[in-house]
């Protein structure tokens, strides 16, 4: 069964594992790094991240690297569908620079990056992502790049 949380974020049918993904980024904007990461598997495996990222310990790094060098991000679901195990979902990621990222020195601009991800649910709990992020776009808000 193909379920779709669309622009309106009400849900068109039911879906678990849907409804799990949209309560972890709920916690996530909250600042709740630990209920977020709740959601993980303790063996997730994760694709896409930075070279470093492993596992839970690795995602736990990458997500306070962010928090310490953006005011308060916030993830927006823009569309989340769930067929079988899997959620697909299109997102934009928003905040404040104000600390260092990716060598970037604070800037005190709002960035938004748009990102795509799926998620592969296993005993309630994401067992495995595949991450893509507009990272040009954000080398570019951050002055790293020509474009910006």
């Amino acid at each position: 069964m193909l379920a779709n949380y669309g622009p309106d974020m009400e849900s068109t049918a039911t879906s678990i594992n849907r409804d799990s993904f949209v309560r972890m980024i709920e916690r996530y904007n909250a600042g709740d790094l630990d209920g977020y990461l709740a959601g993980y598997a303790q063996d997730v495996v994760v694709h896409g991240y930075p070279e470093g990222v492993v596992g839970l310990a690795g995602l736990r790094a990458f997500y306070t690297q962010i928090a310490d060098a953006l005011d308060h991000p916030q993830v927006e679901i823009e569309e989340a569908i769930e067929q079988g195990d899997i959620v697909a979902a299109r997102m934009v990621m928003r905040g404040r620079h104000t600390g260092e990222l990716m060598g970037a020195a604070p800037t005190g601009r709002q960035i938004a990056v748009n990102v795509a991800t799926f998620v592969r649910f296993a005993d309630g709990r994401v067992a495995e992502r595949w991450q893509h992020g507009d990272n040009l776009g954000l080398l570019q808000q951050l002055g790293l790049v020509p474009g910006g």
